[in-house]
């Protein structure tokens, strides 16, 4: 195992830069997931990582150890692919043990490794079979056994699900997961799909144009989105941002947000002048319908025309139009027979986020 340290690294293809002098800190065993539209550079840096790609500048070390000119090989680091990249012709066994053979390992402890790999996988039943007859889910921990055979000090992970459906994607999430409480060994995982972020990673690195923009639990990154791009990237549906300006007469602030006004909660600690440009956010899951009783202020109740609405099974999206604005709320229930009512809506003031439209950052 080993600790992984990017310092300053940066990728370049002739005059365009991809990935822009960043820094990041991976502990040892720690399990990252670096997530973020197409195009963002995070299979770029982890080709890096790997060694496929030459970094242009900066410093990358395992173990505290500068690996920039070291080969894929000497860096111990094993990548599994989303395409499988198995050999047709060879069986299980012979994929997973392939990498072994080719550097003269002893064959009685490639059989070990290959075989223990193989218990851990579960495809003890399967070495003798072929890839073409093979579920996509079984290709798959085909290519993280022959991964794991190396022994890596790191593995990493190029959107390896992204291939397979719905179903198995759910069932490799959680092998992927006991695979690492496991072997305890450092993961970074690459993947733009932030359900496999939220529920694989100790941390979740969100990049943008080759750049860092958080790096934090699931838990922090969903909670304290440190701007308007990571709140509305994390979470699903996505957060609601509604423009608004601050409002002051004497000591009272409120928020004018286009034909709904708020209150700004006591949480909210930044003095904010008149007229000051904000965007209010609320995730779809924090409103609820308001009831009578429900403990909830008036300052953040609000009507709502449900326009449509996406039924979930016991839950339903519902497409709203407050003020000026369009909205979603999930709220718990089946909601076809409201299309086209208003009804009351509210949330608790704890849930609500502030930005600043100018900057785009979370107004603390």
């Amino acid at each position: 195992m080993a600790s992984v340290s990017l310092n300053q690294l940066v990728k370049r293809y002739g005059k365009t830069v991809i990935v822009k002098k960043i820094d990041l800190e991976i502990q040892d065993g720690e399990f990252i997931v670096l997530v973020g539209p197409s195009g963002c550079g995070k299979s770029t840096i982890l080709r890096m990582i790997a060694g496929l790609e030459k970094i242009s500048d900066g410093t990358l070390s395992f173990g505290g150890t500068v690996v920039n000119d070291l080969s894929p090989k000497e860096r111990k680091a094993s990548m599994v692919f989303q395409n499988y990249a198995l050999y047709p012709h060879m069986t299980v066994y012979e994929n997973m043990a392939f990498g072994l053979k080719v550097s003269h390992e002893d064959p009685r402890k490639i059989d070990k490794y290959v075989r223990e790999a193989a218990d851990v996988l579960e495809l003890d039943n399967l070495l003798e079979r072929y890839p073409a007859n093979l579920s996509g889910g079984q290709r798959q921990r085909v290519a993280m056994g022959r991964a794991i055979v190396r022994q890596p000090s790191v593995f990493l992970f190029d959107e390896p699900l992204s291939n397979l459906d719905a179903q198995l994607r759910t069932l490799m999430r959680l092998t992927i997961k006991k695979l690492h409480q496991r072997l305890e060994t450092t993961m970074v995982y690459v993947t733009h799909d932030q359900v496999e972020a939220m529920t694989l990673a100790d941390r979740i690195v969100i990049l943008k144009e080759g750049n860092i923009l958080q790096v934090g639990s699931p838990t922090d990154v969903y909670t304290h989105p440190q701007n308007t791009f990571v709140a509305t990237f994390i979470g699903s549906p996505q957060m609601n941002l509604l423009p608004a300006t601050v409002q002051r007469v004497g000591a009272v602030a409120t928020l004018d947000a286009q034909g709904v006004e708020f209150i700004i909660p006591s949480h909210i600690k930044t003095p904010l002048a008149h007229g000051h440009q904000v965007f209010v956010g609320i995730r779809p899951n924090e409103i609820v319908i308001a009831e009578e009783g429900d403990g909830i202020s008036d300052d953040y109740k609000f009507e709502g025309k449900i326009r449509f609405v996406e039924i979930l099974g016991m839950k339903s999206i519902l497409q709203l139009s407050v003020g000026d604005n369009n909205m979603e709320a999930l709220v718990d229930g089946q909601f076809t027979q409201h299309e086209g009512q208003t009804l009351k809506f509210a949330f608790e003031p704890q849930h609500m986020h502030l930005f600043d439209i100018a900057t785009e950052q979370a107004i603390p």
